[in-house]
C-alpha cells in the first residue's frame, strides 16, 4: 500500500491516490490499483476531499405530478408593459380613456402597449404577440385582426375630444403649450383628407398634416388634430383656436415656429386673447426696423450669453393697430444675433451669388431663380455684347441681417428665458421623429376615414407614453447607456409565470432592472 500525488495540468490541482500492488498470475506480472483520497493544499499540503458526485434519484409519484404541473405553467413577458401600465395609471391616461371609452379603453390601451413594444409590425400580428406578452386585460385575448378593425370604427369625435379635454385640465393654469404639424403620406387614394401639399417627407404621395399640441410641464403631448394635407401651416391657426374653445384664453400661451407667421394669425391670437412666442422671418418691415434700432449695440457685451454663444436684444413694436386705428397691440420683436452664423450665412449666399452669375454669362438660366437674377444682377450692354455685373448695393442691404434670428411675443420677459422657452419646442421634433419611426406611421394603410380616426388615436396614446419614457431617458441621463428600444427590452425579460391552481409568480428582477424603474418614476414589480 503507498501514497501517489499525481499533477493534473489542465485542473492545475495535485491529485493523491492510494496504491496497491497486486501479483496477478495471468499475465505473470503485478498490477496497479488506485483510490484516490482527494487533492493537496498547495499551501498546507493536508489532503482535502474532492466534491462528492451527485448521485442519481429515482423519480417518485410525487416527483411526476410536479413535472406535469410544470407543464401546464404559462411563462409571458412581463416587465415593460407591467411599466407602460403604471405609467398610464400614474399619468391618469386610463382614467381620461375610461371616461371617453367606457366600453372600449382596456382594448385600446393594450393596442397602445403593443405599438411601443412592436413598432414595426402590422396590427394582424397583434393576436400571436399578445400570447407571449403580459397584458393587463383579459379582453386582449378577443382581439383578432377583424376586431381590431371594427374597434378603430367605434373611436368616434365625441369621445375624442372628451379624452383631450380631460387631458387639458391636468395642465398647469400658466403654462405653455406647444404647437406643430407633420406630414403623413397615404397610400390611400379614398381618405379626403389626403391631398398633396408640401411633403414634409418629400413623399410623392396624398398626405394627412397631423397638428400636436404639448404640454411645457409634462413635456407630454395633450390633443391632436388631423387636416386636409394641402392646408399650410399658417392656414391652421384658426383650427387650432376652435380646438381651444373650451378653455380660458387668459390662461392659453402658445408657442410656434416662424411656419405659422402671418399677420392674420398675430391679429387673430390678440382678438382672442391668446398669449403667444412666435418665430418671424428678418425681412418682415417691422422687423427690420427693430433690427436697425439694436443694431450698434446688440454685440456690446452686456447683451451677450455666455451660455447660448449669441447676443440678445428685445424692442417693443407698435406695428400691429387695433381695426378701430386708436392706440396698438403692445408685441415684443427679440432679436439674437450670432457672428459666427453670420459668416457662415455669408459664405453660403457668396457661393449661390457666383452659381447664378455663371448661369447668367452662359445663359442657362435656372427656374425657381428669377429673383435672384433680377435683384443682384444689372444687366450692361456694350457695342451689342450683353454682360452682367453684381448689384452691390442690393447685395450689401440682403446681407446686413444675415447672423439674426428673430422671435416675436405678446410678452416682454427676458430675453434668454425666452430663448429657452423657444427651443424647448424641440420636444415636438423629437414626437414626431417617434411617431414616424418608433411607432411606424410615416405612411397610412388604412382606406376608410373611420379606421383612420381609431388607427390616429391609438397611436397618439402610444405617442404619450413613448413621450414618457423619452423624456425619462433625457432627464435622468440614462440616454446616454440606452435606446428606448434597449430600455423596454432590458424590462421585457422579466416574466411572469402563471398557473390555473397556484396563481401568478414574477420572476427575478435584477439590481440593474430595479435602477431602470426607480430612476424613472415607476415602482419596480415586486
Amino acid at each position: 500500500m503507498a501514497i501517489e500525488d499525481v499533477y493534473d495540468k489542465k485542473a492545475k490541482k495535485t491529485y493523491v491516490y492510494e496504491v496497491e500492488y497486486q501479483y496477478d498470475p495471468a499475465i505473470k506480472n503485478t498490477r496497479k490499483k488506485r483510490k484516490i483520497l482527494g487533492h493537496r493544499d498547495p499551501e498546507t499540503g493536508e489532503i482535502k476531499p474532492n466534491r462528492p458526485r451527485k448521485k442519481k434519484v429515482a423519480v417518485t409519484a410525487n416527483d411526476k405530478d410536479v413535472l406535469e404541473m410544470a407543464k401546464t405553467i404559462e411563462r409571458k413577458h412581463y416587465g415593460a408593459t407591467y411599466y407602460l401600465h403604471s405609467v398610464a395609471k400614474n399619468e391618469k391616461i386610463i382614467d381620461a380613456l375610461k371616461e371617453s371609452f367606457p366600453e372600449h379603453y382596456e382594448q385600446l390601451l393594450q393596442l397602445a402597449y403593443y405599438l411601443v413594444m412592436a413598432p414595426t409590425n402590422s396590427m394582424r400580428q397583434f393576436e400571436s404577440w399578445a400570447k407571449s406578452h403580459y397584458l393587463p386585460y383579459d379582453s386582449a385575448n378577443k382581439l383578432t385582426s377583424q376586431r381590431i378593425s371594427d374597434l378603430f370604427k367605434q373611436v368616434d369625435e365625441e369621445g375624442i375630444q372628451r379624452f383631450f379635454d380631460l387631458r387639458m385640465k391636468q395642465t398647469k393654469a400658466k403654462e405653455y403649450l406647444y404647437y406643430d404639424t407633420t406630414s403623413i403620406s397615404s397610400y390611400s387614394k379614398t381618405l379626403p383628407y389626403a391631398q398633396y401639399g408640401y411633403n414634409k417627407e418629400d413623399d410623392k404621395l396624398p398626405q394627412i398634416n397631423l397638428g400636436v399640441i404639448f404640454s411645457e410641464q409634462t413635456r407630454l403631448p395633450i390633443m391632436y388634430r388631423y387636416l386636409s394635407g394641402n392646408i399650410p401651416d399658417n392656414k391652421t391657426i384658426t383650427w387650432l383656436l376652435s380646438l381651444l374653445d373650451n378653455m380660458s384664453k387668459e390662461s392659453i400661451k402658445l408657442v410656434m415656429d416662424r411656419g405659422f407667421y402671418s399677420q392674420d394669425n398675430i391679429k387673430a391670437l390678440i382678438h382672442h386673447g391668446i398669449g403667444f412666442v412666435m418665430g418671424a422671418k428678418s425681412n418682415l418691415s417691422y422687423v427690420k426696423a427693430a433690427i436697425e434700432t439694436v443694431r450698434d449695440e446688440i454685440s456690446d457685451v452686456e447683451n451677450y450669453s455666455t451660455v447660448y454663444k449669441l447676443a440678445g436684444k428685445r424692442v417693443k413694436t407698435d406695428y400691429f393697430k387695433p381695426e378701430s386705428g386708436n392706440g396698438h397691440y403692445p408685441i415684443y420683436v427679440y432679436a439674437y444675433y450670432n457672428r459666427d452664423q453670420a459668416v457662415d450665412q455669408e459664405h453660403q449666399w457668396n457661393v449661390e451669388l457666383q452659381k447664378r452669375y455663371k448661369e447668367l454669362q452662359s445663359g442657362e438660366l435656372k427656374v425657381g431663380f428669377e429673383k435672384d437674377y433680377k435683384n443682384y444682377f444689372t444687366q450692361i450692354e456694350e457695342d451689342g455684347q450683353i454682360t452682367y455685373e453684381y448689384n452691390r448695393e442690393n447685395i450689401a442691404a440682403h446681407k446686413r441681417n444675415f447672423g439674426y434670428f428673430i422671435l416675436i411675443s405678446s410678452y416682454k420677459k427676458d430675453i434668454w428665458e425666452l430663448l429657452s422657452l423657444y427651443r424647448n419646442k424641440d420636444l415636438i421634433e423629437d414626437a414626431f421623429h417617434n411617431l414616424k419611426d418608433r411607432l411606424n406611421m410615416r405612411r397610412l394603410r388604412v382606406s376608410s376615414e373611420s379606421g383612420l380616426e381609431g388607427k390616429l388615436f391609438v397611436q397618439f396614446v402610444a405617442l404619450i407614453l413613448q413621450s414618457y419614457i423619452k423624456h425619462a431617458l433625457d432627464e435622468t441621463e440614462l440616454n446616454e447607456e440606452y435606446t428606448q428600444a434597449d430600455f423596454l427590452a432590458s424590462l421585457n425579460r422579466i416574466d411572469i409565470l402563471t398557473h390555473t391552481k397556484y396563481g401568478a409568480t414574477i420572476g427575478e428582477t435584477t439590481i440593474a432592472q430595479k435602477l431602470l424603474y426607480s430612476k424613472t418614476g415607476i415602482s419596480y414589480p415586486e
